[in-house]
């Protein structure tokens, strides 16, 4: 136990005082919609636009498109404009930043029926402004993968979960950023098998929030919060249950499809479906302490009027943007902005 409490602290950062951050309810802002309609993309934040990148159109088909938006000194978007697109049109992927790179991995692409998984990689270099003038291969990921999530922390890439064509996965991949991956290690799976999942960071741990799992016969949608630190060689020795569960619309359960953004050492996980696949329009946060690797109790507060599902949702500076999704069970190019604060914790 000593020694496990040592690593703990070996990937510690500092604590935050005692205000907690919240997203102010009548902060929330149309911006400049999408030119097109998509949901199941992912969206990253740098350092001066917004990248939307593939998704599904109305009907259900992959698209190719990548749009970005220049982000003015106050965090207000611009206009969308046209960015080289992806090589092939693909969603439920994973995408993230990491080494001046924009990683896009895995998904599903067109096929029969619903599509297959695919185990491609795509790299673009952004350029100062955001602009994206090409896709390259970048190799390609353990096997094809839709429904995983990728996390960037300690500067390197985490492929985590997802369902491949042999069935849901545990596995989670580790490889270094660079114009092509020239490798991956596995490091400590998950202790259940999960699609569908949100995951994070905050400091130098790894975060994967609810999903699905298969068990007894059935899927279940997880409450689960797993916490797994990340050692200074990129390795993660152990993942562990955190203490508060992931806060679900009824009877404990949890959230599958939710995002999730960090602002200042709090978790956020947005929308998502219930286990009976209804969508959930609320948000739930909790402060996570990296000096102990754990959350506190979660809150959950009703999201802005008209809240994107299945949405991408990101974070830059103190503003939290939910681009295209759902909206009422239909596909939207609707960008909406939230902005943080800070609110005083009550005395216990």
């Amino acid at each position: 136990m000593l020694a496990f409490v040592a690593v703990l602290a070996a990937v510690a950062g500092s604590v935050r005082g005692a205000e907690f951050p919240q997203i102010d309810p009548a902060g929330w802002k149309d911006q400049a919609a999408l030119p097109e309609a998509v949901s199941h993309q992912r969206a990253i934040a740098l350092t001066r636009a917004l990248l939307s990148i593939g998704g599904q159109d109305r009907h259900g088909r992959p698209v190719a498109s990548v749009y970005r938006s220049s982000l003015s000194g106050n965090g207000e978007c611009g206009a969308w404009v046209k960015e080289a697109g992806l090589p092939a049109g693909v969603s439920d992927h994973a995408a993230s930043e990491a080494g001046g790179f924009v990683y896009v991995t895995g998904g599903l692409k067109a096929g029969k029926g619903t599509g297959s998984p695919t185990d491609e990689i795509w790299v673009a270099a952004p350029g100062a402004d955001g602009r994206v003038s090409r896709w390259s291969s970048g190799g390609r990921l353990p096997e094809p993968l839709q429904g995983h999530v990728q996390v960037t922390c300690r500067g390197r890439i985490y492929v985590i979960g997802g369902t491949a064509p042999s069935g849901c996965r545990s596995s989670v991949w580790l490889a270094a950023p660079g114009a092509r991956i020239a490798g991956w290690k596995q490091v400590t799976p998950l202790p259940v098998p999960l699609v569908g999942a949100a995951a994070t960071s905050v400091g130098n741990y790894l975060i994967v929030l609810g999903g699905q799992s298969p068990g007894s016969g059935k899927t279940l949608v997880m409450p689960t919060v797993y916490v797994g630190p990340v050692f200074e060689d990129g390795t993660v020795p152990t993942w562990y249950l955190a203490s508060s569960k992931l806060p679900g619309p009824w009877l404990g359960f949890g959230r599958c499809q939710a995002a999730a953004v960090t602002w200042r050492n709090s978790v956020f996980c947005i929308g998502g479906q219930d286990p009976l696949w209804f969508l959930l329009d609320s948000i739930a946060a909790a402060a996570f302490d990296p000096e102990k690797g754990e959350t506190t109790g979660w809150g959950v507060t009703p999201g802005p009027e008209g809240m994107h599902q299945l949405c991408a949702a990101v974070v830059w500076k103190d503003s939290l943007y939910l681009v295209g999704g759902t909206v009422k069970g239909e596909v939207t190019a609707k960008v909406l902005r939230g902005r943080f604060g800070m609110a005083k914790k009550e005395e216990e």
